[in-house]
């Protein structure tokens, strides 16, 4: 864990099985057809950038050990976890985009973000599909995540993400890292990572998903006590010990998606955990 210390990030490879006729498999192959997006065994590619409501959610530590137990590492036991952390099918799919987006940002687009947030406690991407440079990776700039952590420092009631100007950041220093790999892999970063989506040409179709993971509690960016890999990447980017002030402000909130696919009747309850396939 001493990479993602130093780095801000891991590349976790085969962090998930989908291997062909795996449980997980199973479920990404049949989201596809039941989106519309497979036909004959074929794949229907519509232009742009789609994300799916979750519409099966299982327990993280159960049929996605291998990424669990990296998580639980980075955060110091499952005992500080929230629990259950889900893994569901809410893919975002990248067809075909020819320009780059240019939409820096943050996660976390429900709560009022401090350095020590415990709602977003990692940024985790699952690919669900093989990603090569040029199909439409996520494209993180982690030397923008140090500034980020400032930012907050200086407002400290609180931003929410919309609020975080997180292009500014993003373009001070342009070391990006592509997060490519096969399917299965995973990438864990800081959840404060800056991050956008690549254009993807060449139209083969990049599937991936963001499952949140949450702290049981707010980091200890303060005092004495052994800290978790992510407290002590948190620290090393601040350059000082911190802890919330008298006006901080803790609220989270139901973002429009949210709203939206409860309007279609396509969102999945996350407060249960519903079986991961029929």
């Amino acid at each position: 864990m001493s990479a993602f210390v130093s780095d801000g990030f891991i590349h976790l490879r085969q962090a998930v099985d989908l291997t062909p006729g795996s449980r997980l498999n199973v479920l990404f192959e049949r989201t596809l057809r039941q989106e519309g997006l497979s036909r004959d065994g074929r794949l229907v590619c519509p232009p742009g950038v789609t994300s799916l409501p979750p519409s099966r959610v299982a327990d993280m530590a159960v049929v996605a050990p291998v990424l669990w137990t990296a998580i639980c590492a980075l955060l110091g036991g499952a005992d500080r976890i929230r629990r259950p952390a889900l893994l569901s099918n809410a893919l975002i799919c990248n067809f075909r985009t020819s320009e780059l987006s240019d939409s820096w940002h943050v996660d976390g687009d429900f709560f009022v973000h401090h350095p020590d947030s415990p709602e977003q406690a990692l940024l985790v991407f699952v690919l669900w599909s093989d990603v090569e440079d040029g199909e439409g990776a996520t494209r993180a700039a982690p030397p923008a995540t140090a500034g980020i952590l400032g930012h907050l420092v200086r407002q400290s009631q609180g931003l929410t993400s919309a609020e975080i100007p997180a292009r500014r950041f993003a373009v001070a220093d342009p070391r990006y890292v592509s997060l490519t790999g096969k399917a299965g892999d995973a990438w864990i970063l800081h959840p404060l990572t800056v991050h956008q989506v690549e254009p993807n040409p060449h139209g083969s179709p990049r599937f991936i998903s963001n499952p949140a993971v949450a702290l049981a509690e707010p980091m200890n960016l303060a005092g004495a006590g052994r800290k978790s890999p992510l407290e002590e990447l948190t620290l090393r980017l601040l350059g000082h010990s911190w802890e919330p002030g008298p006006d901080s402000v803790r609220r989270t909130f139901v973002p429009d998606r949210i709203n939206r696919w409860g309007d279609e009747g396509t969102y999945t309850d996350d407060s249960s955990v519903a079986p991961l396939l029929p």
